[in-house]
């Protein structure tokens, strides 16, 4: 029994003991700390008016209690006075605890500044989905950013307590997402504005349907709410971590173990994966990519499927643009944005102590059609070079300039360049290869930028004939004999940079057992790591 009380006092210290990096607003429902204003008997229109909230044990003490046990389910609404601002020019913070009974029906509120079910309004919410995963939004009415993870790795109404942390970062133009005291996501948010809303920031529920004796109920969270802490700064992974494991201790070390091959997957997935099926064709793109056992993934074409595919696969996400992301198996420790974010950016993986790796995801535009130019145009090696330099040419050059201070480290921290060129190389296109390529021999400049800057195509490395092994990646779908999709050819790529990397298998994927979901085959690149960094 004293064993018991000394824990219970630890667990409150502890949970009420500060980071380094204090919150500006504390909520944690302590009976003395916390109390409804006292609605006087003249005043009251409904028997419910006069009820007071109720109060569960929390993790420190008491916990809100809006759960289908309570009588009164009455959301928080703080004095505006007492918050951070949540404009443009303010990096901010919101941690909130969650627990449910066991299967409570979920799709409601959390916390935040919005109406429930209204995304395309500016604001932001922590919201419960109806399949029992949390999710987040953020709009600052141009710009909207959904974070949708799933019910198997990310599940709230369980009947266990959890940690929802989000903070953004006004500095760096993203938005860090965990979950549990650990990263889940990373969101390039470039250009966002300001996440203020016309709504109260609202704990438990939304600033909406407070009348009538309603007290907020209908759109109110079904469970309990603790520890709720926000922040007029952005707050560290570090401090995240630190606040989890006060309240719930036991943590594992987040370490990886220093791998000593690296497997590396670069994969078009042609609008989310969803063209044979919204989930049939998710799906089958989840079992190729597990089928390869990859440790890192560049997708492109991302389109609201990179949450899903990262949460199946149990890795951490990196979100550059609707269109480029990267799935790691590994944790992640820097990002690098890009002046576009559609074309390219970049991120720094933890392999492990002192063992980094620098992961660039890329895609150069699809026009000109150079299929079309060779096919129906009938035009020369030099005319098609000269045609590149409208697109990818001045794509790829800004890209590699932008990417300098990375490539002149690489014989510290290598960098993999991987993605989508929507081009073929000057090392396929060769005299030995003219008869697959329409009798023409370019060189194709996107190809030779990357040879300059220093990187090695890993796949070309380790087939050194093209005409042997051609590893056309456009496109699966295509018949043999057909032109409908114009040249068959080899547009996606997995360059490398620094003498620690050492490519030893390098294949292209193209099969599924029952129909192949995309219309890019992927490149898979096994690296092994050499040397101490």
């Amino acid at each position: 029994m004293k064993k018991r009380i000394l824990w219970m006092w630890v667990c409150i210290a502890c949970c009420t003991s500060a980071v380094a990096q204090q919150p500006v607003y504390t909520l944690d429902f302590d009976k003395n700390n916390f109390k409804y204003p006292p609605v006087a008997d003249s005043e009251a229109v409904y028997t419910v008016d006069l009820q007071q909230s109720q109060f569960e044990k929390g993790l420190s003490g008491y916990a809100l209690d809006l759960s289908a046990n309570a009588i009164l389910r009455r959301p928080v609404k703080p004095d505006r006075k007492t918050l951070p601002p949540f404009n443009e020019k303010t990096s901010f913070t919101v941690q909130v605890w969650i627990k449910t009974l066991p299967g409570a029906l979920m799709g409601t509120p959390v916390m935040g500044n919005k109406k429930a079910d209204d995304p395309a309004t500016a604001g932001w919410q922590i919201y419960s989905q109806e399949n029992g995963a949390w999710a987040l939004v953020l709009n600052d009415g141009k710009n909207r950013y959904d974070y949708k993870p799933t019910a198997p790795r990310q599940r709230i109404n369980d009947g266990a307590w959890h940690q929802l942390v989000f903070t953004v970062r006004r500095d760096k133009q993203e938005v860090w997402i965990y979950f549990d005291g650990r990263n889940v996501a990373i969101y390039n948010t470039p250009g966002a504005g300001s996440f203020e809303s016309e709504q109260a920031s609202v704990i438990g529920g939304s600033d909406e349907k407070w009348e009538y004796g309603s007290n907020a109920q209908w759109n109110a969270f079904n469970g309990y709410i603790d520890e709720v802490k926000i922040w007029n700064q952005s707050i560290t992974p570090e401090a995240v971590r630190q606040l989890y494991t006060t309240c719930i201790p036991g943590m594992p070390a987040d370490e990886p173990l220093a791998p000593r091959h690296l497997k590396v997957l670069s994969w078009n997935i042609w609008h989310g994966g969803h063209r044979y099926g919204q989930y049939v064709g998710l799906q089958r793109l989840i079992e190729t990519i597990k089928a390869t056992n990859a440790d890192v993934i560049g997708l492109i074409e991302t389109y609201g499927s990179g949450e899903v595919i990262a949460d199946s696969l149990g890795y951490y996400f990196y979100l550059i643009s609707s269109n480029l992301s990267v799935i790691s198996k590994y944790p992640f420790t820097e990002t690098f944005i890009s002046k576009k974010p559609s074309n390219s950016g970049g991120v720094k993986i933890k392999l492990a102590p002192g063992k980094d790796l620098v992961y660039f995801n890329t895609w150069l535009h699809y026009l000109p059609d150079y299929s079309e130019s060779i096919i129906s145009k009938n035009r020369t090696a030099d005319s098609l070079i000269a045609d590149e330099a409208a697109t990818r040419q001045t794509e790829i050059t800004a890209i590699l300039e932008s990417m300098q201070p990375v490539i002149k480290n690489a014989h510290n921290t290598p960098v993999l360049m991987a993605g989508d060129f929507n081009i073929g190389s000057h090392l396929d296109w060769i005299p030995a290869t003219s008869a697959i390529h329409y009798n023409r021999v370019v060189e194709w400049p996107e190809s030779k930028a990357m040879l300059k800057a220093g990187f090695t195509d890993s796949y070309r490395k380790l087939h050194i004939d093209p005409l042997l092994d051609p590893g056309f990646t456009w496109t699966p779908r295509a018949a043999t004999s057909s032109t409908r999709y114009g040249v068959r050819d080899r547009i996606d790529y997995i360059y490398y940079l620094g003498a620690a990397l050492h490519p030893i298998e390098s294949r292209v994927i193209d099969y599924h057992p029952v129909m192949f979901p995309s219309d890019h085959a992927a490149v898979m690149t096994v690296f092994e790591w050499r040397g101490e960094r």
